[in-house]
């Protein structure tokens, strides 16, 4: 089974392609996404999907997984870091 493995951000996303047989899991890809800080958070959320679209495209994965965030310091944070889920919901049915 492939897998992609995305560490959720607005500056920088973190991401993964990881294959597994069994007990054994072996990474095929791995790098990151920086968008500018200077850019509206819509424009970096698009800038962020377009490019897992074309990760799911190049590498084929049958599976996504991101990671859970655990805390964050503001309220305004709390509402960009909802909207990260749907980047990678949308990149995910690139490929399908």
């Amino acid at each position: 089974m492939r897998i992609l493995g995305i560490d959720p951000g607005t500056a920088t996303v973190g991401w993964g392609i990881l294959e597994g047989d069994g007990d054994r899991m072996v990474a095929l890809a791995y790098g990151h996404i920086s968008t500018s800080p200077t850019l509206p958070l819509p424009e970096r959320i698009g800038e962020i999907a377009r490019d897992l679209r074309t990760l799911c495209r190049l590498h084929h994965p049958e599976e996504a997984s991101v990671e859970k965030i655990f805390f964050s310091k503001s309220k305004d944070r709390d509402c960009g870091e909802s909207s990260k889920g749907r980047y990678s919901l949308d990149a995910r049915r690139a490929w399908h």
